[in-house]
């Protein structure tokens, strides 16, 4: 990856970069920033974005998703991110969604899974579409449809929920138990506070002048589980940097404060990047090359990442 002003920039005709803010690293709006940055050095550059996704799990699920945890709906957030980024910048040429479908990849060892890459918008097995897709049939598809998105998250706590729903309809209208809710939106409707009750939960969306419509049923219980929450113990490349309470980071374990020479020579780290990238990987991670770097802050690290790029690959 080269830096935005870089000359490499303008050898070839077009140019294409991979970038994973709001995955590997950074937030999901700072792809924008990015972009924006890209074009004002490049104003007569040819950018695609060539490479983009976020692992989601279908058998994960929260009400309030975030990054790193291989949720469904974590997944869906981002994409929601992406598509609308890439939607307000006509001077891109292309933009390609890393993956249609998750795939093999026998290195990989995260979110649970073993041997597979789940960046799909759809299963391995090509039976279930995950929420994102629904996201972009939204943007691409002239069929009037409507989707409500969480079908798979089924035991949910009663009470007052959000439901949302993705349709390329102008208008989308919500019935719960009876109760109707209408909005208008632009792709995604959310509608919040909405009523659960325990027990069984019909909700159905309608939407446009052919009245398409969606229905799922859930299950409102007393409070959340940790049934669709991956458990603490699975791997993942995706670290969650520890933070005490007060934002003060704890001494007891590593931060982005630390250098990268104490989190490559940590034994704990050594593990996750084993069982993530195998032993090729860890054992790389004690090279001569790298020495130049450990003096170097993780949080400095993440910077120069974000500047150049990351290339999923």
């Amino acid at each position: 990856m080269c830096p935005v002003n870089s000359p490499l920039n303008h050898i070839t005709d077009i140019i294409g970069y991979n970038h994973y803010y709001g995955w590997y690293m950074g937030s999901c709006d700072e792809i924008n920033n990015w972009l924006d940055e890209w074009h004002r050095e490049n104003p007569e550059g040819k950018l695609c974005l060539s490479e983009y996704g976020a692992e989601g799990i279908t058998k994960y699920h929260s009400d309030s998703p975030v990054q790193g945890d291989y949720s469904e709906d974590y997944q869906a957030i981002y994409h929601e991110h992406y598509i609308k980024s890439i939607n307000e910048r006509d001077w891109l040429w292309g933009s390609y969604v890393w993956n249609m479908f998750d795939f093999g990849s026998a290195s990989r060892n995260e979110g649970g899974v073993r041997g597979r890459n789940n960046k799909g918008l759809v299963t391995f097995d090509r039976k279930t579409k995950k929420d994102a897709f629904w996201l972009y049939k939204a943007y691409w598809s002239d069929k009037k449809f409507v989707h409500i998105t969480g079908e798979r998250y089924v035991n949910r706590p009663a009470g007052k929920s959000t439901i949302k729903i993705y349709s390329n309809c102008p208008e989308v209208t919500l019935e719960v138990n009876g109760k109707s809710y209408t909005k208008k939106a632009d792709r995604v409707f959310v509608f919040d506070d909405v009523d659960l009750k325990l027990g069984e939960n019909v909700i159905k969306a309608r939407g446009g002048k052919v009245r398409p419509s969606h229905t799922i049923t859930v299950n409102g219980i007393e409070k959340a589980t940790d049934e669709y929450k991956m458990p603490a113990e699975y791997s993942s490349f995706v670290r969650n940097w520890f933070v005490a309470a007060d934002g003060e980071g704890d001494p007891n374990k590593l931060s982005v404060e630390d250098s990268m020479g104490e989190v490559l020579s940590n034994g704990e780290v050594n593990k996750i990047i084993k069982n993530a990238a195998g032993d090729f990987a860890a054992k790389a991670v004690s090279s001569p090359l790298l020495k130049p770097i450990y003096p170097v802050k993780v949080k400095t690290m993440i910077k120069l990442a974000g500047k150049l790029g990351v290339d999923e690959k």
